[in-house]
This record gives C-alpha cells, structure tokens and sequence, in this order.
C-alpha cells in the first residue's frame, strides 16, 4: 500500500450492534497510488472473545459493499458509521491492521471525527456514497 508520507487519511468506521452487543467493526480507506479499498476488522462473540482479524484489498465498491453487508449482518443489526480524519496516520514502520487503528481511533479522539452516526439501519446506497467519498478525497 503506498500510502507513506500522508499526513491525513479519511477512514470510514463501521460497527456492528447486533442485539445490543459490539459483533464487529471494520475500517475501510482508499489507496489513490494502487486504485484500491483496504478493509481490515474483527469480530468479538458474546463471551468478549476476539476472532482473527482480517484485512483485505477490493478494487470494486460493489463487491466491498457486499462483504461489508454481510460482516455486519444487515439485516438483523444496527450499526455506527462515520468519518474519521487519521492525522499523521502511521509511520513507514507500522503495520496498517485493525489494532492500529483501534488504538488510533481512541488516541486521536472525537475531534477528528467528520460525522458519526449511531445505532443506525444498514444502508448500502448510504455506505456506496461513503466509499465514492474516500476515492475522491485528495490529499
């Protein structure tokens, strides 16, 4: 990913409540330099045991926003999504993975926060529109 030397880097947030318990969230940002989304996440059971994280590469949004769909089980969960403005995200060295971006999100604080809308439906035409706007976001 050639993302180095970016001071800032919108990032979508997506999680998922499903019956009032996190299940999963995921981070989603777009690679200018490769034409690509980057997606990496994790799931939690009800026992607050971690699953194996994922990450992954997408270059079309149709099929990124299937898997996202089906991750977060539209159908049956509420979800939290929003913008967040990463500044300074990572330095050469460190690893783009969900946990750096957990501990991230936590350390830059609501400040950076673009929009964040909680405890929503799923709403594909919604999420689509978000991914247009990390592709054309310039830097």
């Amino acid at each position: 990913m050639m993302m180095y030397g970016l001071q800032d880097r919108l990032v979508l947030y997506i999680e998922e409540d499903y019956y009032g318990k996190k299940d999963a969230s995921c981070y989603v940002l777009y690679d200018y330099v490769e034409r690509e989304y980057f997606i990496c996440g994790a799931r939690l059971d009800e026992r607050k045991t971690t699953y194996s994280k994922f990450h992954f590469y997408c270059k079309s949004i149709e099929s990124l926003l299937d898997y996202i769909a089906f991750i977060m089980n539209a159908r049956d969960s509420r979800i939290t999504y929003g913008l967040i403005n990463y500044n300074n995200i990572f330095k050469n060295t460190e690893l783009m993975d969900f946990d750096a971006f957990d501990k991230r999100r936590v350390e830059i604080n609501e400040n950076n926060e673009i929009a964040v809308y909680v405890n929503m439906d799923f709403n594909k035409k919604q999420i689509r529109r978000l991914l247009g706007v990390l592709r054309d976001v310039r830097y």
